[in-house]
C-alpha cells in the first residue's frame, strides 16, 4: 500500500544519511540511529510479510462483496435488486453472506421495497430451499431484513449524514478518525461513544435525542 511505500522510501532516506556523512560528528549521528533505523526495517519486513499472506487468502470474490457493502452504506441503489447479491444467489453461494449483504441493504434503505423483498425471498428460497421461508420469518421478527415501513422511526441516511457514518477524504498519513481502520466508514456504535464523551453526558444524550 501507499503508507508501506512511504515508510520504505523514508528508511531507505536513514540508510543514504551514511552516504552523505561526510564528517565525524555526522557519521557518529547515524549510528546512533542506526539501531533504530534497523529496528524499523525489520517491524517493516514483517508487516509486509503478513500483508502479504492477507493478501494471499483474499480472492476477487472477497474483493467486490466489500465493494458493494461500501455502495450500500454509502446509500447507493439501495432501492434497486443488487445484481451481485443476484448472482451470488444464482451460483449458490454461502447464504450467509448473502443474507448479510441484504441485511445491510435493507438497514442502509430503511428496510427494502415490497417486491424487492419478495423477489429476494423467492430466489432464495428456490435457490437453497423451502425451509428457508422460516428463515425469513425470523430474520423479520428480528428486524434484520424487512419491508419499508412508513413512519419509520430512525432513518439510517438521517443517521449516516448527521453523526458522520461515512467520510470521503480520510486522512491516510495523519490519521484522526475511526473510518480510517473501515476504509471510510466509522461504525455508529463508534460515533456513538464519541458523542457522549464529548463534553457533557447531558449535551451528548440531547444531541442523540435531537437526531432521532
Amino acid at each position: 500500500s501507499s503508507g508501506i511505500n512511504a515508510e520504505y522510501g523514508q528508511i531507505s532516506a536513514a540508510y543514504d544519511e551514511k552516504k552523505d556523512a561526510k564528517s565525524l560528528s555526522q557519521l557518529k549521528s547515524f549510528v546512533g540511529k542506526l539501531p533504530h533505523i534497523q529496528a524499523e526495517k525489520r517491524a517493516l519486513e514483517i508487516q509486509t510479510s503478513i500483508a502479504a499472506l492477507i493478501r494471499k487468502g483474499l480472492n476477487k470474490q472477497y474483493y467486490d462483496s466489500f465493494a458493494v457493502e461500501q455502495e450500500l452504506r454509502e446509500g447507493l441503489d439501495v432501492e434497486k435488486m443488487n445484481t451481485f447479491i443476484e448472482e451470488m444467489i444464482y451460483r449458490q453461494e454461502s447464504l450467509t453472506k448473502i443474507i448479510r449483504l441484504i441485511a445491510i441493504q435493507c438497514i442502509a434503505g430503511d428496510g427494502l421495497r415490497p417486491k424487492l423483498y419478495e423477489f429476494y425471498k423467492r430466489e432464495i428460497v428456490q435457490a437453497y430451499g423451502y425451509h428457508h421461508l422460516l428463515t425469513f420469518d425470523r430474520l423479520e421478527k428480528c428486524k434484520l431484513i424487512y419491508m419499508q415501513e412508513k413512519n419509520q422511526v430512525i432513518s439510517y441516511p438521517t443517521l449516516r449524514s448527521k453523526m458522520k457514518l461515512c467520510i470521503d477524504n480520510v486522512n491516510e498519513k495523519d490519521p484522526t478518525d475511526i473510518s480510517y481502520v473501515f476504509s471510510g466508514y466509522a461504525p455508529l456504535t463508534v460515533r456513538l461513544i464519541n458523542w457522549l464523551t464529548q463534553g457533557s453526558q447531558r449535551d451528548g444524550l440531547t444531541y442523540l435525542d435531537d437526531i432521532v
